[in-house]
């Protein structure tokens, strides 16, 4: 009965999980397109504090960059998440962009990806595995 239950909940976080994985995919698709290539440099941090509990804060650090397309210079808000001391004014990210409209831009190397991937499959050996000692 508990491992039926376990089942279902592992089929449901897997069912989530590859809604995310083929989300990411398609992402990842989309930005190999961008055939534009750039190298944007960090000109500045914003912050941004967000209440979370009663009396807790959590704050959140995007890099604002620079970076020319076509002549001109673009300044974005690089909407990766960090904490401040991943973020060097001044510093180099190696950026694709959409040659058609260079405000759709995103990061050269696209980690995220394979991390998913990665977890999607530690998820599939573990429905495996339940599935196993239910079936058996």
């Amino acid at each position: 009965m508990i491992n039926t239950f376990f089942l279902i909940i592992f089929v449901i976080l897997e069912i989530v999980g590859l809604i995310g994985f083929f989300i990411k995919l398609r992402e990842f698709i989309k930005v190999l397109g961008y055939k534009g290539r750039a190298r944007a440099e960090v000109v500045a941090v914003a912050q941004d504090t967000v209440q979370v509990g009663k009396n807790q804060t959590e704050t959140y650090y995007s890099p604002i960059i620079t970076f020319r397309a076509n002549n001109i210079l673009y300044r974005k808000t690089f909407t990766y998440i960090s904490e401040p001391a991943k973020q060097r004014i001044g510093s180099l990210i190696s950026i694709r962009y959409d040659l058609k409209d260079p405000t759709k831009f995103a990061p050269e190397k696209m980690t995220s990806l394979f991390a998913q991937t990665f977890g999607f499959l530690f998820m599939c050996v573990g429905l495996m595995i339940i599935a196993s000692n239910v079936l058996l």
